[in-house]
């Protein structure tokens, strides 16, 4: 069945129904008689715009897209026409704003703090702000140790009395001893999440910054139609926020976050298993570059742009312009077209094949020693233990040399035995103790080395 047309009527009937109402008409009764939906007559009544629009109210008008087109125009003519290079200039993103919320499985919210760039906190910053919101000040907007320190404090303010968990994503600014001694002041309990997870185990990622982008974009349309200079600045940010925050901090969506993530009711099952899944690698196969070189145009490269020939588009006037993201785009090297021919005058050129091969993807480097894991390869209590550097538990072997001998065995000598419980084997070779069961393994079962250093070691049995 086709999807049924919208709006079917014209111009010329939207005038004359505005028109009768205008000399007593009642609004039902012109619906009726013209086709119109009521809600639409009541607007156009409201307003005396006789003009049918649809869809979003334009950020341009009539007559700035009119300028706005013979300006493209007139610059092609003279050759200079409007290239994507030319707009990525235009410094319509200035700066970032990082909010930072925490919410309970009952939908209740804190109020937010935010983040913005700079070292003074005006009083201004504040205003318009949700109740009990605050302004933080950092040096790149992102969060902090320090900065997350003090966030610690303005959840200690607002938690309920008692000990509370706090579930948090892995961020390298989330990880730190003067965290977990605030905490701990608080009666705090951390618990991180286990990295690369948080798109699917963050509630507030899940349900409440999800809806906060839709209505933002929304109520930001809004303030650009009340606003000709269309700047949105550290002042007047709270104008925006303070209408947004309120709708997608909803109980029932802050509380969907929590159900979404299998974390309140408890629920395992609520991700499904292709999360989990490895990503695929696909390996297109690799074209001849002789082959069909004639219909290849030829590319001859000047020198690329580097970070001095670029304009610098960020801004450091406090009052610049805000905006939820950015994008940064580097200027690639100018490319130059020509027919296909040969050239005598040593210019370097190549077809498009030999310039952009297609990688091989099946070969991989392996690496000789295998990356650390880190703290939160899995969901984890985050105690000060986890940024102790006392030396880990390791058994150092007898002799002088540290090579391993697996023709060494522990019946030669009664008094020493190297055996492993996991890989059921006597040899001499480095082993660490578990300080659960004090039984001794290799390293090597474990994926370890001498380098790694560990304490309170717990072996794959006490683990598991």
């Amino acid at each position: 069945m086709p999807p049924k047309k919208r709006a079917q009527w014209s111009s010329e009937t939207l005038a004359a129904a505005v028109t009768a109402i205008e000399q007593g008409m009642k609004i039902k009764r012109a619906s009726i008689n013209f086709g119109i939906p009521r809600s639409t007559l009541q607007r156009h009544a409201r307003t005396g715009n006789k003009v049918k629009s649809l869809g979003r109210k334009p950020i341009l008008s009539k007559e700035q897209e009119e300028e706005l087109c013979s300006r493209i125009f007139r610059l092609a003519e003279i050759g200079m026409p409007l290239t994507s290079k030319v707009l990525r200039r235009t410094p319509e993103h200035a700066k970032n704003v990082t909010v930072v919320s925490c919410g309970n499985a009952l939908g209740q919210v804190i109020p937010p703090v935010i983040l913005f760039k700079g070292k003074r906190n005006k009083p201004e910053f504040s205003d318009n702000l949700p109740p009990g919101a605050k302004v933080f000040m950092t040096q790149k907007v992102s969060m902090t140790c320090a900065t997350f320190v003090e966030w610690v404090h303005h959840f200690a303010e607002h938690k309920p009395p008692g000990k509370v968990l706090l579930i948090f994503d892995g961020a390298k600014s989330h990880l730190d001893a003067n965290i977990v001694t605030a905490a701990d002041e608080a009666n705090i309990t951390l618990l991180c999440l286990p990295s690369n997870c948080t798109h699917e185990l963050q509630p507030m990622d899940k349900s409440v910054f999800r809806s906060f982008e839709y209505h933002w974009d929304d109520e930001l349309q809004r303030f650009w139609g009340v606003r000709p200079d269309r700047k949105l600045t550290k002042s007047s940010f709270g104008i925006v926020f303070s209408k947004v925050w309120p709708k997608a901090t909803t109980p029932s969506n802050v509380a969907a976050g929590f159900r979404a993530t299998g974390i309140y009711p408890f629920d395992p099952t609520i991700i499904p298993e292709t999360a989990f899944a490895p990503s695929t690698i696909s390996k297109r196969p690799q074209e001849d570059p002789e082959k069909n070189i004639a219909n290849h145009p030829v590319v001859a490269f000047t020198k690329p742009s580097t970070s001095e020939d670029r304009q610098d588009i960020s801004s450091t006037d406090e009052d610049s312009d805000l905006e939820a993201s950015s994008s940064s785009i580097s200027s690639p090297a100018h490319v130059t077209a020509e027919e296909s021919s040969d050239h005598s005058d040593g210019n370097h050129s190549q077809s498009f094949s030999e310039l952009l091969p297609t990688p091989d993807l099946s070969t991989k480097s392996t690496a000789k020693n295998p990356a650390k894991k880190a703290i939160n390869y899995k969901a984890v209590q985050v105690t000060k233990a986890l940024f102790s550097d006392d030396e880990t538990i390791t058994a150092k072997l007898k002799g002088k040399s540290k090579k391993k001998n697996t023709s060494y065995s522990a019946l030669s000598n009664p008094n020493e035995s190297w055996y492993c419980v996991l890989s059921n084997e006597d040899r001499q070779i480095d082993m660490r103790q578990c300080t659960l069961c004090t039984t001794w393994v290799h390293e090597e079962c474990c994926g370890l080395t001498s380098k790694d250093k560990i304490k309170n070691f717990k072996c794959p049995t006490c683990e598991t």
